[in-house]
């Protein structure tokens, strides 16, 4: 069954998000996060159902986006209520890396367009950040009416220099930067990551917005040193 919005509000669950909203709000930017419709279907069909699916079972991939998209936005309503501020909307499998530009065009896009322009309406901000190969796909997701746009650092084969992010679409939307969470986490020095933040917010002056941030969760044993060396760098800079 569909959970309404008001549903989800009596029930507590966003109780937190008010809790947040009502100590922090006027400081800071508060967010929650959330998965796009087809990034959702891998918590019922897992990695290898997902995939297949789309060529053996597309008519039911299909039944089970429409429903997400409509449970989704019912979630997004009850978060609007609570006043936060935007979404942090998480993206996986959906890179260049592992399906073909009519799959994207088809199961991702064609949902993910009501779904943005369903936040936006309620007056959210959305972040998109999308994992994989998203270099052929940056304008398409430009144009789904997102705030910002995040990505991951180079890695598995693929290149993603934030260079050709804010190239390809900072004069559309706000860039969060990719800062290599393992080789700048784990190996090096609170200079090296001052001087990478530098780096990125340099380039990124030529985007809408920038926001300096890693490209993936750092790893559990960074030196919390590092943490505060990009926190404390990037609120030196000005802009």
């Amino acid at each position: 069954p569909i959970r309404s919005a008001a549903d989800l509000l009596d029930s507590g669950e966003m109780d937190l998000h008010r809790q947040v909203v009502a100590d922090y709000g006027d400081r800071y930017f508060i967010t929650s996060i959330l998965d796009t419709p087809f990034s959702y279907l891998y918590d019922y069909l897992g990695f290898r159902g997902l995939m297949t699916s789309l060529c053996k079972r597309p008519r039911i991939v299909h039944h089970m986006l429409e429903r997400q998209l409509t449970q989704t936005q019912e979630v997004m309503a009850a978060l609007a209520a609570t006043g936060i501020d935007g979404v942090y909307v998480e993206e996986v499998f959906t890179g260049a890396d592992l399906i073909s530009p009519s799959t994207y065009n088809e199961f991702v896009l064609a949902y993910n367009q009501p779904y943005f322009k369903h936040m936006r309406g309620l007056g959210l901000l959305p972040i998109h950040y999308v994992c994989g190969d998203v270099i052929p796909r940056l304008d398409q997701m430009a144009h789904c009416d997102v705030a910002a746009i995040a990505v991951e650092e180079s890695k598995k084969g693929f290149q993603i220099e934030i260079e050709d992010v804010v190239d390809r679409i900072g004069d559309q939307v706000a860039v969060f930067g990719n800062i290599d969470a393992v080789h700048f986490g784990l190996h090096a020095t609170p200079d090296d990551m001052a001087a990478e933040v530098r780096r990125q917010a340099s380039i990124g002056t030529r985007a809408r917005g920038f926001v300096i941030s890693t490209g993936s969760p750092f790893p559990l044993d960074t030196n919390p040193r590092l943490v505060d060396a990009m926190v404390e760098t990037g609120h030196s800079l000005s802009g």
